[in-house]
């Protein structure tokens, strides 16, 4: 650490909380962390310094470190989740979709037809010679409707 190098403290605001795993690169020195839990994090910077703040679902944000941001109070940079815009979306009477040709699974995999079961629970009484008494067992049976 040189003589002006300082721990700076964050936070990362973000609309949809996801906060966790940002990446914060410091540009002038090369010193890098990623934010924790609730977007917090803390990095050796000084005045001047450039932060680059990215992640693959943000735009990235750029901030070049003053004084005030080493005051008493967290440093609270504000990102904007990534948006792109669709230019065509082309729907023929033709198109079928399905989870085969969404190419969510293979085409002609083996389809599994869906069965009701019905449980049919008995009680059997029935003599223990053993403790001269009556006793009961249960006995449960399974049916499959298709």
């Amino acid at each position: 650490m040189s003589q002006n190098d300082s721990i700076l403290k964050g936070k990362i605001i973000i609309e949809t909380n996801d906060v966790s795993g940002i990446t914060i690169v410091n540009i002038s020195n090369k010193a890098n962390t990623i934010s924790g839990n609730g977007g917090y994090f803390k990095i050796k910077a000084k005045v001047n310094d450039t932060l680059l703040f990215s992640a693959i679902h943000l735009d990235v944000e750029k901030h070049i470190i003053t004084e005030k941001d080493f005051g008493p109070d967290l440093l609270f940079i504000k990102m904007t989740p990534k948006s792109k815009a669709i230019e065509q979306i082309l729907i023929t009477s033709n198109t079928v979709i399905s989870s085969e040709s969404l190419g969510l699974v293979p085409k002609g995999q083996k389809k599994i037809h869906c069965c009701r079961k019905k449980i049919t629970r008995r009680k059997y009484w029935y003599w223990s010679w053993h403790t001269s008494k009556f006793n009961y067992r249960l006995h449960q049976r399974i049916e499959k409707k298709c």
